[in-house]
């Protein structure tokens, strides 16, 4: 839409509706629930979080997944890092729109900056992966990078077929 600022809504870039790709985040969220009860991870999901505010009171940024205890992660170098909570995004993590735009992907840094001022160290994870540009400018937010791969995405795929697939069934970038 950047690219295109004549187009008022995703469909006319032919993209799917607001709500197919609504419910293509969902199932992708409910791909990493179902992976941290798996591994038996505690967290709050969004809803549990704004429910405990207490009325009056001002919401903290509340993340996809804020854990009940700090997770900590083990990288292939053996490098140990604590996470806190875990923002799932489903798209390719780019660098190539800009910071600040309003739009998913503009908004990443501004986001990770505000979970990690109300929760401490964090992680991103992308459905389709990422970009290094991304990725180091998240870091340099403190923030880490997970893998999609260890989650179970059938239903997403599934759903995303019916909207954004070619005629052979692949989807589409």
């Amino acid at each position: 839409m950047l690219l295109n600022p004549q187009a008022r809504n995703l469909s006319m870039l032919g993209l799917g509706s607001s709500d197919d790709v609504r419910q293509s985040a969902t199932l992708f969220e409910d791909s990493v629930s179902q992976y941290l009860q798996r591994q038996r991870i505690p967290f709050f999901s969004e809803e549990e979080q704004r429910a405990m505010v207490k009325q009056g009171d001002k919401s903290p940024p509340t993340p996809d997944f804020l854990f009940k205890k700090t997770v900590h992660l083990q990288s292939s170098n053996n490098t140990v890092r604590p996470i806190k909570w875990i923002e799932a995004k489903m798209f390719f993590g780019a660098s190539t729109i800009p910071d600040g735009t309003k739009n998913a992907v503009g908004a990443l840094l501004g986001i990770a900056k505000r979970y990690m001022e109300a929760h401490g160290p964090g992680a991103f994870v992308f459905s389709f992966g990422y970009g290094i540009r991304i990725k180091e400018a998240l870091e340099a937010q403190g923030a880490i990078l997970l893998d999609a791969h260890p989650l179970d995405l059938r239903r997403m795929r599934e759903h995303q077929r019916t909207w954004c697939a070619n005629d052979g069934g692949q989807i589409l970038p």
